[in-house]
């Protein structure tokens, strides 16, 4: 199965196929089956947020949780 340059097959993606370009990761957010959670935060826009070893960006809910305490 082909997606977006990605050869798909199980779990297993060909990262030869990948690119490197704005459209392509546009195509990729747009497919993302958890594209529905990304209201759920707290984005800057223009921002790029690179995940490391930290707990994430905070969510809305996470906030909301906070202040009923």
């Amino acid at each position: 199965m082909k997606n977006s340059g990605w050869e798909v097959s199980g779990e297993n993606m060909d990262i030869n196929n990948f690119m490197s370009t704005k459209d392509y990761a546009k195509t990729l957010d747009q497919e993302d089956p958890l594209v529905a959670y990304r209201e759920e935060f707290y984005l800057n826009p223009g921002m790029i947020y690179m995940d490391d070893d930290s707990l994430g960006l905070l969510s809305k809910r996470a906030e909301k949780s906070l202040m009923k305490s």
